[in-house]
């Protein structure tokens, strides 16, 4: 199996756990990509809050007050979907981080 960025981004939770599980069984072996992982999941994290900050920052920006008007509040409502989606993003990219570093905390 290939372990691209690709296939973390797409892969559950629980999939990523299991891979994870199977890395720290022989770690010696291993070594390299979890030396990678580790390197790819710090910038993954830090790529995810800065981009939930950008379509924040854009939301309160972009606001506007409905007033009946149906367009403007489909424009809010994209607009927020895409915060919900980026801090989804960010959330989940945190919780695989924790994971790996838990792993790595049992394995010492």
């Amino acid at each position: 199996m290939q372990l691209t960025p690709a296939f973390f981004d797409q892969a559950s939770i629980a999939k990523t756990s299991k891979i994870f599980k199977y890395l720290f069984q022989e770690p010696w072996r291993n070594e390299e990509t979890i030396t990678d992982l580790t390197l790819y999941y710090a910038k993954r994290v830090e790529d995810a809050k800065s981009l939930w900050s950008k379509k924040s920052i854009e939301f309160q920006n972009a606001y506007r007050i409905p007033d009946g008007n149906d367009w403007i509040k489909r424009q809010n409502d994209k607009k927020f979907n895409e915060v919900k989606r980026a801090k989804a993003d960010y959330e989940r990219s945190l919780k695989c981080q924790t994971m790996l570093e838990e792993f790595k905390r049992k394995r010492t």
